[in-house]
């Protein structure tokens, strides 16, 4: 088997692990990422993930945007003879996408579609891409079908615009496309925009944290090395000629944001200084995957538990802003 793979976005929270996961176990990787970042702090991580990808001898990095890539890159994309995409790069972010709307469109959907064209003509085996729990809305504790969607911002409506086009593909072109719904993915290397980071950083410093309904915000919150596990199991599958299927990846465990909190204070040994608000229009009050359809087509997997995997993340995270 040609253990060649592309990764776009690969300075990414899930790129970067996925990418160091795959070059341990012998893969050669070629990351895309255009290193874009909104904050200092999200420019510093993006160059840490991929300073730890630049050391190993099996990676080439490519620092362009997707939607813009050159004849050079599409020629050596070709000579190296990719066999897998995993499309990872993207704008991500529920509130962000309410401010951005149009670099959230241009980013999410045309640079969806540039990269699944590529896909095309490279004739890969497969092509592996990032949905979203958002999708469903508020509407994720029903039993569901692949096209149940219900949702509350601009960037679940990118998402379900990328599964369409993937479906068009599959359908049109014969290209095997494989859609994961990530649900709250939280770890090292994590987003500093998500509630993980900003609430132990806050809890850590002694400073408020805010924090909607009352804490009775449910999350499937689904460890990153789990997710890379499940996305790694997809490539080592054998693909059968055109299909399309999307998936949930998700520990199918929802816990509430006072849950966390109260992880964090343990591990900081303290108690938090917590004031309410309300959730916003955009956000869901509580997410939760259904993993039967990723099992009908790969192995089970097994999930870190979120005390364990929240606290891994705790300590990351001391260390990180420490250093």
């Amino acid at each position: 088997m040609n253990k060649t793979i592309l990764i776009t976005g690969v300075a990414g929270f899930v790129g970067h692990a996925l990418a160091k996961e795959l070059l341990s176990q012998g893969w050669q990787v070629i990351g895309i990422d255009n290193l874009s970042a909104q904050t200092d702090e999200i420019r510093a991580l993006k160059q840490l993930r991929l300073t730890e990808c630049i050391g190993h001898a099996g990676f080439s990095f490519i620092c362009q945007d997707i939607k813009n890539l050159s004849d050079a890159t599409r020629q050596l994309l070709k000579e190296r003879g990719v066999t897998q995409i995993v499309h990872l790069a993207a704008n991500a972010g529920v509130r962000d996408a309410g401010r951005r709307i149009i670099e959230f469109l241009q980013n999410n959907i045309t640079g969806f579609y540039m990269m699944i064209e590529l896909a095309r003509h490279l004739d890969v085996q497969r092509f592996i891409y990032a949905s979203s729990s958002t999708i469903y809305g508020n509407h994720s504790d029903n039993r569901r079908d692949e096209f149940s969607f219900y949702p509350k911002n601009i960037y679940a409506v990118t998402k379900i615009a990328d599964e369409f086009i993937a479906k068009i593909y599959a359908d049109n072109h014969g290209l095997n496309t494989v859609g994961l719904r990530f649900f709250s993915v939280y770890g090292p290397y994590g987003r500093p925009d998500m509630a993980p980071w900003i609430f132990a950083k806050s809890i850590m410093r002694g400073e408020t944290i805010r924090v909607s309904n009352h804490g009775n915000v449910w999350r499937d919150f689904t460890y990153i090395d789990d997710l890379v596990h499940a996305i790694i199991q997809v490539l080592e599958s054998n693909p059968t000629g055109g299909g399309y299927h999307v998936c949930d990846v998700g520990s199918m465990s929802p816990r509430s944001l006072n849950d966390m909190i109260a992880v964090m204070e343990h591990y900081f040994h303290t108690t938090a200084s917590r004031v309410d608000q309300q959730l916003t229009n955009e956000e869901a009050e509580r997410t939760l995957s259904d993993m039967s359809t990723y099992t009908a087509h790969y192995p089970e997997l097994s999930f870190t538990s979120f005390e364990d995997g929240m606290t891994r993340f705790c300590h990351w995270l001391e260390h990180y802003l420490a250093s």
